[in-house]
């Protein structure tokens, strides 16, 4: 693949991204001109453009002549089902070495209010379950489908896993704190979101969480294109992740005087170096299972 075909395919997402930020960010104001929603103007554009994005998902594929199969649909199944369960139960596995690490290095520590009752906790674990299957049931087709999909039709398998993991990193940092003043909020203001959001890019606290979220793209590409069910694998692992992460969150407290703390960043303090160097020998695994294991079905 040339250069400069290269070039166009990794700002190609980009562009789809920022036209998406863009419309979100008109419609945002219109909004705001219909009902006042300054508190959560911000708030308004990165979600508007998330489901913007998410609404272009089949149009975009029927653009570029991408099928249920280049997505990863082969069949919707039983089969692809059990591998979605299979898949979670792998998730929350993997994600779950972490936790105990974290817990044993008093990184998190258990949050006695929150997990004394029953009631509490299978409220928590109920909550944590249903956002990790609705999660990864949007993110998956439109990363490890659309996205991962996509550039395997036009590129290398290396370049497309690479690219499609850039931007699965990427779209988690996407958010804007900016406050808006009474009666500020202009036509240009959904842009000024934009920008800010995109400029938390360059903020150095979460190059750990950035690079975890990295490998994790990197981990989900490979499961995706190393089976017929790799799609329904990575929803399952998504979903285990988030799982374990939200109900972790609900339960635990961060402990920022612990001296292991740098093991976490920013981003939610759960992932950072440990889940990023435990990704990484899970990837160095896999990397060597498919170089000694025919592709599966």
């Amino acid at each position: 693949m040339r250069n400069s075909s290269r070039f166009l395919l990794f700002f190609a997402p980009l562009v789809y991204l920022l036209v998406a930020a863009s419309i979100s960010a008109l419609l945002a104001f219109l909004l705001h001109s219909l009902i006042d929603i300054q508190n959560s103007f911000p708030k308004a554009v990165n979600r508007g453009g998330l489901f913007l994005i998410l609404l272009g998902i089949y149009p975009t594929a029927q653009l570029f002549g991408l099928n249920r199969h280049d997505f990863g649909f082969f069949s919707l199944d039983k089969k692809f089902l059990y591998r979605v369960f299979q898949g979670w139960i792998i998730g929350a596995i993997i994600l779950t070495v972490v936790v105990f690490f974290l817990l044993v290095l008093d990184v998190r520590i258990i949050d006695l209010k929150t997990s004394a009752t029953a009631s509490s906790i299978a409220f928590s674990l109920g909550k944590a379950f249903a956002i990790g299957v609705l999660v990864a049931s949007l993110e998956e087709p439109l990363f490890r489908g659309l996205l991962l999909g996509g550039l395997l039709s036009q590129s290398t398998k290396g370049f497309a896993l690479f690219t499609s993991a850039f931007y699965y990193a990427t779209l988690h940092f996407l958010r804007s704190n900016l406050d808006f003043e009474n009666n500020q909020i202009t036509a240009f203001s959904g842009f000024q979101v934009i920008f800010d959001s995109l400029s938390q890019l360059f903020n150095f606290e979460i190059f750990d969480s950035f690079v975890a979220l990295f490998l994790s793209g990197i981990f989900l590409g490979l499961v995706r294109m190393q089976s017929k069910y790799g799609l329904g694998y990575c929803i399952g692992i998504h979903a285990g992740w988030v799982f374990v992460i939200k109900s972790t969150k609900a339960m635990t407290n961060g402990n920022p005087h612990s001296s292991s703390a740098y093991l976490v960043g920013e981003y939610d303090g759960i992932i950072g170096c440990l889940a990023a160097g435990w990704l990484l020998l899970l990837i160095v695994g896999l990397l060597i299972l498919f170089r000694l294991k025919a592709p599966s079905v």
